[in-house]
């Protein structure tokens, strides 16, 4: 769809014949937007949700404005009036660049499923949630021990299923739990009793 707007494609043609004949300009914007990523690409990766992308759209995206703002005082510093709906339209882009770089991980993976996206020490919350996935194993048996004291069943474990989540299982040798109503019966097999304590993930 080539433009048909006569002023618009004799200012297309004016900034060409501006960057002829300024090759060290020229040149110096080459390099600059030769480092730039295609941002529309970027954008549509993140916002459709693509299985890939995603952590190192973010990262590139943060280079590119960072060029961006380079890229405005090479303008600048030609004080020409052809330029300066360059330097106006350019906009101002710190803030952002400044915020994803403080959050993002020198090195991304390729997908956001993968984690290590953010930094440690970026998000309180999200630091304590890593330390709890780090520490998986001793959080879970320290709270094993708990229930089992609080219930007087030695065979009591907390299992996981890919589909039940976590759950209470003790052994039908050991009986029913009597007069603790954090411990919700909620099925049995053959040989085990499998119990709820109403919390979706007990031990998080």
């Amino acid at each position: 769809m080539p433009s048909t707007c006569l002023e618009s494609i004799n200012q297309r043609l004016d900034f060409v014949e501006f960057f002829y004949n300024n090759p060290l300009l020229l040149e110096e914007v080459r390099q600059v937007l030769g480092k730039c990523k295609d941002l529309e690409r970027c954008y549509q990766r993140i916002a459709l949700n693509r299985s890939t992308g995603g952590p190192r759209d973010m990262q590139m995206i943060a280079l590119t404005l960072s060029e961006v703002s380079l890229l405005k005082g090479i303008l600048k510093t030609n004080p020409t009036k052809i330029l300066t709906p360059f330097t106006t339209d350019l906009g101002e882009h710190g803030a952002l660049v400044h915020e994803l770089s403080k959050a993002l991980n020198d090195n991304l993976p390729l997908r956001a499923a993968d984690g290590n996206l953010i930094r440690s020490g970026y998000d309180k919350v999200l630091d304590s949630i890593r330390s709890g996935v780090d520490n998986y194993s001793s959080i879970k048996s320290t709270l094993q021990s708990q229930y089992r004291r609080e219930t007087g069943k030695n065979t009591l474990k907390i299992m996981e299923g890919k589909l039940l989540g976590f759950y209470v299982e003790i052994s039908k040798g050991d009986g029913l739990i009597d007069g603790n109503p954090k411990f919700v019966l909620d099925g049995q097999t053959d040989g085990k009793f499998r119990y709820r304590t109403g919390v979706k993930r007990p031990f998080l």
